[in-house]
């Protein structure tokens, strides 16, 4: 069992069940300094896409949105996080969420308007669609 949570503190703890002691361990994979938005956490056979995919389908990723930041996305390789900068944008992301369908992101803006975003081979993020029609929030 695993989960990410993040929150004013500007800190993202990455949790782990250990069942031999019956506790949960965090480890802090992230401290931004400003308050956390909005975690996402995916793990390739939880996305409804085949495992082959998946750009190393053995790795865990994450999505973050922080206060006054871009979005990051954070993958597990053995032990160490890589970090990931989704493009910036001037007004701040406030909810970040994978598709159910494929392995992009969508990335929901403070003013309403929306973007997504797919992984390109090279691991950088780029831009897919954007919506033109922003949500009254």
């Amino acid at each position: 069992m695993r989960f990410v949570s993040g929150g004013s503190d500007g800190l993202v703890k990455y949790w782990t069940y250990n069942s031999r002691i019956n506790k949960f361990s965090s480890e802090i994979i992230l401290s931004s300094g400003y308050w956390i938005q909005d975690v996402s956490f995916a793990r390739a056979n939880s996305l409804g896409v085949a495992l082959s995919d998946w750009a190393g389908a053995d790795e865990e990723t994450l999505a973050i949105v922080a206060e006054n930041m871009g979005g990051l996305i954070m993958r597990k390789k053995a032990t160490e996080w890589e970090t990931f900068e989704l493009p910036m944008e001037s007004t701040p992301a406030v909810k970040i969420t994978w598709d159910t369908d494929t392995t992009d992101l969508s990335v929901i803006y403070q003013d309403g308007s929306t973007k997504a975003f797919e992984e390109e081979e090279s691991g950088k993020w780029k831009e897919i669609e954007e919506d033109d029609n922003p949500l009254e929030l």
